[in-house]
């Protein structure tokens, strides 16, 4: 595998004097939003833990289970720092040779409860044979999360049909894209690409830093992010990315 740390320009920087400050400390409050999930998460499961241990017996397997949350809410805590330190230009890219549909499997995993919790039926529609990128595996995982996130609570008002959602990969020239379609409220209007700007949202409590992130970290990996209407209800995100050179190991 061909692993090397690549300093980036702060993606920060790319913005105007006029929009830096006020970006900037949007940013801000959105980073403590995005770690407030997680924190949240180890706050809980260590409080059940607790209560686990104040039994005379404890079930092994339950117990097991939330000490495998804390410790996962906490990995994901440490991956959106380490994102958020990537784009503002004090931390690297870790580049290597990426399977993108191993990246897209590892992303589903992490929302797989919340697809449960929801009610969101899942389809997966990836090629067999690997597709490669040169990326950042932890960052590309943030983005393809987002994206998924974004989509799922698209589908949160949806009573009158099942919620559906549904990712796939494809080759195209040059690169791969892959694309998160689902079949919630959609976007209003013809401005496809307002939900990319940042702290845009029509989310009851959100931040609207899900797309910008992704679009931030797609652009790092010198690739483009875009939205589209669907023909039925809902919307379809696409991320593109360029091929792996094939000098690379």
């Amino acid at each position: 595998m061909h692993d090397t740390g690549i300093a980036s320009p702060p993606y920060f920087d790319r913005q105007t004097s006029s929009e830096q400050q006020p970006r900037a400390e949007g940013w801000i409050i959105a980073i403590a939003h995005e770690l407030a999930q997680p924190i949240a998460a180890i706050a809980l499961h260590g409080q059940v833990g607790k209560h686990l241990l104040d039994r005379i017996e404890v079930p092994r397997d339950e117990a097991r289970a939330n000490i495998h949350e804390i410790v996962q809410s906490a990995l994901r805590a440490g991956e959106i720092l380490r994102c958020i330190r990537v784009l503002s230009g004090s931390g690297e890219l870790t580049l290597m040779k990426l399977d993108l549909n191993e990246v897209i499997a590892t992303s589903v995993s992490q929302i797989k409860p919340e697809l449960m919790r929801r009610r969101v039926r899942l389809r997966i529609d990836l090629p067999p044979a690997a597709q490669y990128v040169l990326g950042d595996r932890t960052l590309l995982n943030q983005a393809i999360v987002n994206l998924l996130r974004n989509s799922l609570a698209a589908t949160a008002p949806v009573e009158d049909r099942t919620r559906e959602l549904s990712i796939r990969s494809r080759w195209r020239a040059g690169g791969i894209c892959v694309s998160v379609v689902d079949n919630g409220v959609g976007i209003d209007g013809e401005d496809l690409d307002r939900p990319f700007q940042s702290f845009f949202t029509t989310k009851a409590n959100g931040m609207g830093v899900g797309l910008p992130l992704c679009r931030a970290i797609v652009e790092l990996h010198g690739g483009s992010i875009w939205a589209e209407h669907n023909e039925g209800p809902g919307a379809a995100f696409h991320i593109a990315l360029p091929e792996a050179p094939t000098t690379v190991a």
